[in-house]
């Protein structure tokens, strides 16, 4: 007997959440060992377009061991107070638990009625902005702007290495591109820290995507892994003659900080052509708010940010910072590169969930080569 026609499609049935998810909370501002590992009822989307994802991995960032001694408490509690708002709580500025981490990739369980980029069941990779809950737990709310379809030739672990580093390096060189000058084969720019994870995600993009020619400054030991991702002269900073191989360019249309110089990357400014840029991705501003308050600290990095370009604009140089920005757009860039094999992940090591306040102890040593990631458990 020839079976019954069934209807051609089903409705997906959204996939049943546990009454308890893990998570790592931040209870005070004590560095990691501050964080606790508990059981807390999963996230509940409360806006049209968020996402909730079942975490298969996460990375750590610096930024995740600085926020947990307080950096950026300022200006990100003021943002937590505007956000809890709007989405109807009256939870304080600095209200703990609060939850770190900002890259991950994992499976979407759940959307608001607003999101039409990815559905339940697909496999995603983003971050979150720090101002908002992240993703060491093993689920967490995005933004659908803040994320998009994982690359499929890497797995879970090697896509959670990019996200917040690769729109870290994106953004920084995108905005260098826009004035004056696009850049292109016969760019010439220089990374430094370029044995890092963001270093090491922008020399790629650089050399490969963009096609300049690349200086990498890092560590001795990191000289392989900068010439393997590009980089056609690799500097090394302890050395001593430096300076004198600084000297020794030719005149770069970029110069891109990624090893947190701060002030001190206003120096190299004198290695640019007329029309060049330095974009330094360690800005004052959290720093400065913390200590002085939201409006004096803002003012006084934007005093410090004149101060460091009044000798560099008669040339038409600039001297400016990169952010970090959330974007399904240069997600989905970085996703065709990867698939291109045009970009790698940076992963070097990897910490199981129950481990986490190991990882962060590894990144607080600084110096690291790549990025640190958790891989989630069951």
């Amino acid at each position: 007997m020839s079976p019954k026609f069934l209807p051609t499609s089903f409705p997906l049935r959204p996939p049943v959440l546990p009454s308890l998810s893990r998570c790592y909370q931040l209870l005070s501002l004590n560095g990691p060992s501050s964080l606790s590992l508990v059981e807390a009822p999963p996230p509940v989307i409360t806006r049209p377009g968020q996402v909730l994802v079942k975490v298969k991995a996460a990375s750590v960032n610096p930024l995740d061991v600085m926020m947990s001694r307080g950096y950026g408490r300022e200006v990100l509690g003021n943002l937590r107070s505007v956000q809890s708002v709007l989405g109807g709580s009256d939870l304080g500025q600095n209200t703990f638990p609060l939850v770190l981490g900002r890259d991950f990739s994992g499976e979407v369980v759940s959307i608001g009625k607003g999101v039409t980029s990815v559905g339940v069941g697909d496999s995603v990779w983003g971050a979150t902005f720090p101002s908002t809950q992240g993703s060491h737990q093993q689920h967490c709310l995005a933004d659908q702007g803040s994320l998009a379809t994982k690359p499929h030739n890497i797995s879970h672990v090697e896509a959670a290495s990019l996200p917040y580093a690769g729109l870290t390096a994106w953004a920084a060189i995108t905005q260098a591109g826009s004035v004056n000058r696009e850049l292109g084969q016969c760019s010439r720019v220089m990374v430094v820290g370029a044995g890092g994870g963001v270093g090491g995600i922008a020399t790629q993009l650089l050399a490969r995507y963009y096609q300049c020619e690349v200086v990498g400054v890092a560590a001795e030991d990191a000289h392989p892994a900068v010439t393997g991702n590009g980089a056609i002269i690799v500097l090394d900073y302890t050395h001593s003659d430096y300076q004198d191989q600084l000297a020794a360019l030719p005149p770069l249309d970029l110069v891109l900080d990624c090893a947190g110089l701060g002030q001190a990357a206003a120096k190299l400014a004198r290695l640019l052509r007329p029309g060049g840029r330095v974009v330094s991705l360690t800005s004052p501003v959290l720093a400065n708010t913390d200590q002085a308050g939201l409006l004096a600290g803002t003012m006084l990095s934007l005093s410090s940010l004149a101060q460091m370009n009044c000798s560099t604009m008669s040339k038409g140089n600039l001297v400016t910072w990169g952010f970090f920005s959330p974007s399904t757009a240069a997600l989905n860039k970085l996703s065709y590169l990867v698939e291109g094999n045009l970009l790698a992940p940076p992963v070097t090591t990897l910490y199981n969930f129950d481990n986490i306040e190991e990882a962060y102890m590894e990144v607080e040593k600084g110096h690291g080569r790549g990025k640190v990631v958790v891989e989630m458990t069951d």
